[in-house]
């Protein structure tokens, strides 16, 4: 008989986070000129996906909007302020 669905469901969360430390550790270790080329490589990835769009369905895509979670929206302003007031 198979695993439990909680222990499958911990094992599949264990690797996720692994994958995710592994990403975070890659992305981190980037030079800056390293971050600007993928940047650069996902922006046109997503002007040539957009290209191939029905005219619909890129409307759809451009108009989408992914809220931020209230806590990074109250993380950002309190940034925009202090930044606001570090400035000479």
């Amino acid at each position: 008989m198979g695993k439990p669905i909680h222990e499958w469901i911990e094992r599949m969360r264990a690797a996720h986070d692994r994958a995710d430390r592994e990403e975070f550790a890659r992305v981190r270790a980037m030079t800056q000129e390293e971050r600007i080329a993928a940047l650069q490589a996902a922006s046109l990835t997503a002007q040539r996906v957009l290209e191939v769009m029905s005219p619909e369905a890129r409307a759809r895509a451009l108009e989408h909007r992914d809220p931020l979670p209230e806590s990074t929206v109250k993380a950002l302003r309190a940034l925009r302020a202090r930044a606001k007031h570090a400035r000479p």
